[in-house]
């Protein structure tokens, strides 16, 4: 259970933990720029760096410290305060105590590290406020109660996770008195947005004062308008505004107002996002890129994978090709939508292992694909400045229709850690209606007289996808002496089989080039064989080379086989293996 102890210096009880941040515009910050003291790493700039009025810097205690770590500010003199507000990084206790007093404490050195007199901290334990923080990401810390005193003494007593490693770590220590102030207006507030392009989304603004919401009817004036001309805005009244993006992208929001003698305003983001429903990718589409991963397949699939989280497409890194530094380096990447769309936008979100340069090129047929080269004119490109740079890159604005190719080029790597594109988007429509067109006729492995080859017939629409309705497709022998049962196609000889599919209205023809089996033939005694090597049971053992089976063969010149025992040496030896070939009055050719 959390402790809240009296504060005796003018006896009025401390506050609960408070993880807001505060407003310290307007408010004196007595902090700023007083004498510190630390438990260790106790440097002129780490000093200085927790009192800078500065939220980037701050003090970081030495790992493994024999001793507590603490932070003791000097205000120079006494002085009355009811705000107290410490910035903590992730590295922070579970639990500490706070101690505000006029006298200073004892401060020894112990090899690399200050000591807190012992003794000190029970005569001043009175004086104290324990605080309890869960959790092991950045907190601010604000703690409230009528505070007088010279000294500020941050004791820890447990730490979390990352504290217990690497030492606390304070970015700002700031003391106030926000009470004059409890009602004042310091600034407008509005949070960021998403909403699908074309939909309606509400904006609240918010009026703030110094320690939390305040309000809203003191501001005058108070308006909100967006980045592009292309988001209309629709103020409601009592701070709401209805937005309506007409394009995609990014855009900026900035409210206005006038509360207490002073302008006020505030931005957020607005996010233009596609309709999911308009999302092109599917299983029926293929990926290929000129990058392998570590077990030689394609890695191209991960980039429509639908996970923008995860990795993606790699290349130019450990196991995903060679490993590359930054700069110039070229890789591509294909998709083929099998089907034609028209495309709306594309979004190619990239891992800090991005390309620089890219270029993107959507076309109609495979002619209009091979005819690129990488001097073509893109549809769209993009050049930044060296460096890594993870980030949603949005390519729209441009009528493209009746695309099935998407090719992206990049030519320039950001980072020294090759190419990560974690998740490639496309919205859009089919710009064409599929419809059944064709009757795709396939067979598997040889085509072998006697020997029974399964057909499959599928329709298909124009776009070479399998058409949703398959019932009816028929088939039959239109030239060459075979029969067709249950779809199984048996040549009765050697030579050329013609086949018809039927399906409603269409049909196709399919020809197959039967062969004959030698191996088949000597296993139906159609032809035998001969040779000069037995086995070891003094039994032919030819047959082997013609039984279909890899694992087994002819053997000669081998203990048991050709010779009693032992083995040829390499070199001239003489062996023969004889098939006759003989017509039985019913041909297998």
């Amino acid at each position: 259970m959390k402790k809240l102890q009296i504060i005796t210096i003018t006896a009025l009880m401390a506050s609960g933990v408070a993880y807001a941040a505060l407003d310290w515009d307007g408010v004196d910050n007595l902090a700023k720029g007083a004498s510190v003291t630390l438990s260790s790493n106790d440097s002129e700039g780490n000093r200085a760096a927790i009192v800078d009025d500065n939220n980037g810097s701050g003090w970081q205690a030495a790992g493994g410290a024999v001793n507590p770590d603490w932070a003791l500010i000097d205000l120079g003199e006494s002085k009355a305060f009811k705000d107290i507000e410490i910035k903590w990084e992730a590295s922070h206790p579970n639990t500490y105590k706070v101690y505000v007093t006029d006298n200073a404490p004892t401060v020894t050195a112990s090899g690399d590290e200050n000591v807190i007199d012992a003794a000190w901290l029970t005569a001043n334990d009175s004086k104290a406020v324990e605080r309890d923080i869960t959790g092991e990401a950045s907190v601010d810390d604000h703690i409230t109660g009528d505070f007088s005193g010279r000294y500020l003494l941050i004791y820890d007593l447990t730490d979390n996770n990352w504290a217990s490693q690497y030492g606390m770590r304070i970015f700002e220590v700031r003391v106030g008195d926000f009470s004059t102030l409890a009602d004042r207006i310091s600034k407008l507030a509005l949070d960021d947005v998403s909403v699908v392009r074309g939909e309606t989304a509400t904006v609240n603004v918010k009026a703030m004062t110094a320690t939390g919401e305040g309000d809203l009817s003191k501001v005058t004036n108070l308006r909100l308008e967006a980045s592009d001309p292309s988001v209309t805005v629709t103020d409601k009244g009592n701070g709401q505004f209805e937005v309506v993006p007409s394009a995609y992208g990014n855009y900026t929001l900035t409210a206005f107002g006038a509360a207490d003698g002073k302008d006020l305003t505030a931005t957020a983001k607005l996010t233009s996002n596609p309709d999911a429903s308009t999302y092109l990718i599917n299983e029926s589409m293929t990926f290929q890129a000129d990058a392998k991963n570590a077990n030689g397949e394609d890695n191209a699939k991960n980039a429509f994978d639908g996970n923008d989280g995860g990795n993606g497409w790699m290349a130019g890194r450990d196991g995903y090709g060679e490993n590359e530094a930054a700069g110039e380096h070229l890789h591509w990447l294909l998709l083929d939508m099998q089907n034609e769309y028209n495309i709306e936008l594309i979004t190619v979100n990239w891992e800090g292992a991005s390309s620089n340069r890219y270029d993107i090129y959507a076309v109609q047929t495979l002619d209009d694909l091979k005819a690129l080269t990488l001097e073509s004119e893109a549809t769209y490109g993009i050049s930044l400045a060296p460096g890594v740079n993870a980030r949603t890159d949005w390519f729209y604005g441009k009528e493209l229709t009746e695309v099935r190719y998407l090719l992206l080029v990049s030519r320039e790597n950001g980072s020294p850690y090759g190419l990560n594109l974690r998740e490639m988007r496309l919205y859009g429509k089919t710009s064409r209606d599929p419809e059944a067109s064709d009757i795709r006729i396939a067979y598997e492995g040889d085509a072998i007289a006697n020997v029974g080859l399964p057909l499959t017939a599928i329709v298909m629409d124009q776009f070479g996808n399998a058409w949703s309705d398959q019932e009816g497709i028929t088939l039959a022998v239109t030239d060459g002496d075979a029969t067709i049962d249950a779809n199984v196609l048996t040549a009765a000889k050697r030579g050329t089989v013609t086949v018809e599919a039927t399906w409603k209205e269409l049909k196709a023809t399919k020809t197959i080039e039967f062969k004959a089996d030698i191996n088949e033939a000597v296993n139906r005694g159609k032809l035998t064989v001969e040779a000069d090597a037995k086995n070891a049971d003094d039994a032919d053992n030819a047959a082997n080379a013609f039984d279909g089976n890899m694992t087994t063969g002819w053997m000669a010149g081998r203990d048991g086989y050709g010779i009693e025992e032992g083995f040829e040496s390499a070199g001239a030896h003489e062996h023969w293996l004889k098939v006759n070939f003989w017509r039985p009055s019913t041909s297998i050719w």
